[in-house]
Formats: C-alpha cells, sequence, structure tokens
C-alpha cells in the first residue's frame, strides 16, 4: 500500500510541451510519488504560441483549473476563454485543445484521471 506524500509544487519534473507553447511541471504522478490513478501537474502556457494539439481520452476525465493569465479551451468547437479561478470539467471521449490568447504567461492545473497513457491526437500524430 502506498504511504502519503507531501509535495511541492515547485519540485517536480518538468517536460516541453507541443509546438514550444510552454513547460508541464509534474505535481501528482507515478514518477512524482507512486500515484496509478490520478496525475496533476501545472502547465505554463507561453503568450502567441499556436493552440495544443487537438486530442481526446478513452478514459480520463480531465479537469482544468486556471491560476494565472487567460487560457481558451476549445472543445468540439465551442470555445471557453478562462481566467484566474476558473476551471472546466472535460468529461472522456471529447476533442479539446488548449491556448493562451493573452499577452502574459498562463498557469493551470490539470488533473487527469485515470492517469496513463490515454492521449488521443484528432490528426492522428
Amino acid at each position: 500500500m502506498a504511504a502519503e506524500r507531501v509535495l511541492h509544487a515547485g519540485e517536480g519534473p518538468v517536460r516541453p510541451l507541443a509546438s514550444g507553447r510552454g513547460v508541464s511541471r509534474a505535481i501528482v504522478d507515478g514518477e512524482t510519488c507512486g500515484a496509478t490513478r490520478v496525475d496533476m501537474h501545472v502547465n505554463v502556457l507561453e503568450p502567441g504560441r499556436p493552440a495544443g494539439p487537438a486530442h481526446w481520452h478513452r478514459e480520463a476525465e480531465n479537469v482544468y483549473w486556471v491560476l494565472e493569465g487567460t487560457v481558451e479551451v476549445d472543445v468540439e468547437g465551442r470555445v471557453h476563454r478562462l481566467g484566474p479561478d476558473q476551471v472546466i470539467f472535460i468529461p472522456p471521449g471529447v476533442v479539446h485543445a488548449t491556448s493562451n490568447p493573452g499577452d502574459t504567461v498562463a498557469r493551470m492545473i490539470e488533473i487527469y484521471a485515470p492517469a496513463g497513457a490515454d492521449f488521443h491526437r484528432v490528426d492522428g500524430g
């Protein structure tokens, strides 16, 4: 049985996001604490970069919580412009993509569960 872990949001591993649009820092996942059913990370989106790839998840539920800046979420053609403390829930099977339409860095928490490789690009890539 896994034990509880106290983590610092600024200490997890960082990976680049597609198209040079920013970075993602792991907070809760298999690498940081052995989590197997949930993944939580902070995405830092640079302004003026292209949107991330349109994609969907077969099993995972997705939650975005904007911490600062502006995040635009295109959900099957419905565009939601979110600011600080706004949250969007995206159920499995729904095509979505995110971008930063503002002129400052945007930071958002992304949570998906169940965790694992469940990322299906619309363009097949």
